[in-house]
This record gives C-alpha cells, structure tokens and sequence, in this order.
C-alpha cells in the first residue's frame, strides 16, 4: 500500500476539484444502497415513447428486496402490489392526462432494504406506459438483465448495485465476485488494485493514463483486495 499511497498523494488534489459523472440507462437509477441496510432509490425517467408523453410507470421489486416503503411522488402516491405471502412485487405511479409533447423529465422515489449482499446487483424491471393526447397507449418493457454495454441488452432493467458499509477516505474491501463494470465506483475518488487505478473524473483518469508505473483497471477479479476512496 505505500506504493499506492505515493501515487495517490500526487492525484489528491485534482481528484478532491473534480466532479463525478455517473452514466444512466432509459430508466436511470440514484441513490445509495447499503448491504444488509436501507436506502432511498430514485428512478429517473428521461424520455417518453418515440416523442409520446409517459402516463404510468411500474416497477418491479425483485425478491431479494426485503422492504419496500413509497415516496410520493409529483404525480401523487404509488399504487402497491403485494403477493399472497404480503410480498411488495411492484410499485406503479401513474398520473391521469398526457402532455401534448414529451419534453419532462420524471422522477420517482422508494425505500427499500438490501440484502446483506456487498457488490451484488438488483434488477428492477420497469414498464413504462405513455398516451397520445387523443388517448392511444404505448408500452415498453426495460427488463432486460445484464451489464449496460452487453450488445444482447437492448431494454435494460434498472440497476441498483449494493455497496460494502463505508467511511470517508480509505476503505480497504476483498471482493466476493467478479466486477465487471466499474461504474459502481463512480461516486469514489479513485479506486486502487495492486497497481492499477480507476476514477470516474476525467482528469485523474489522465493522470492514471500518464503514469509508467500504472495500469488502468478495467475489471475487478473475485477475492482480489482493493482500496477507495471516497
């Protein structure tokens, strides 16, 4: 770690001035969801249906959620449905006429409880329902389940990765699966393996470009220890 330490001294300066990108599928998610713990995602709809406004919204709770409580929303509270055990298995919010053009951007707001399950992935699918002002309906299904930049995932599902318990500065973790998509660290500073880094802020990704001694980390391998900072 001293190693790493040298390096990042030099990066800290430009990485505390830069700002976090964070890229978002047709159905956006934000938030933090702590393993084991309970957190607040909020579900962005960017666009309606080929230039349709978007009338209704149904999200679906996978099974590994253990909780789910409503936020109400701009077009009022969502309407809960649960299975024979009680279960919460989707949230819908709709609201009653069409804009004449599609030029809102939605948001929409749950609570719910994660797994103890640090680096995992839930899977929301989402059907949006949009309306013409003469009342035709369209739907479309984001279900589709995988990483973002897969060629097979045309309607992705919403995402929400769970994240390890945290601490501002230095968090050393032992990763249990693979990481392929490194986007769940977009709201670190950088995030070092052995000798390779990644950020999310374009200029400390230069400097990581322009160090000899180090590699850009593009994956992350089961077991392997990484540190963050956050």
């Amino acid at each position: 770690m001293q190693k790493t330490a040298i390096k990042v001294g030099a990066l800290v300066a430009v990485i505390a001035a830069g700002g976090i990108g964070v890229a978002q599928a047709h159905i956006g998610v934000s938030g933090q969801l702590p393993a084991g713990g309970s957190g607040i995602l909020t579900f962005g709809v960017g666009h309606g249906c080929e230039g349709v406004d978007t009338v209704r919204v149904r999200i679906a709770i996978p099974e590994e959620v253990t909780a789910v409580r409503g936020l109400t929303s701009a077009w009022g509270e969502g309407t809960f449905e649960r299975d024979a055990t009680d279960r919460v298995v989707a949230v819908t919010f709709e609201k009653a006429d069409a804009r004449a053009i599609d030029d809102q951007y939605y948001q929409f707001s749950l609570r719910v409880t994660a797994p103890d399950a640090a680096f995992s992935t839930l899977y929301f699918p989402v059907t949006q329902t949009c309306r013409t002002p003469e009342g035709v309906e369209s739907e479309t299904l984001w279900d589709d389940i995988g990483a973002h930049d897969d060629p097979a995932v045309v309607d992705p599902a919403a995402t929400a990765v769970i994240f390890p318990a945290r601490t501002l500065g230095w968090n050393r973790y032992t990763v249990p699966a693979e990481i392929h998509d490194l986007e769940i660290f977009d709201d670190a500073r950088i995030v070092w393996a052995g000798t390779a880094a990644y950020s999310a802020n374009a200029e400390t990704t230069a400097l990581i470009e322009s160090d000899p001694d180090v590699d850009a980390l593009e994956e992350i391998d089961a077991g392997q220890e990484i540190w963050v900072l956050y």
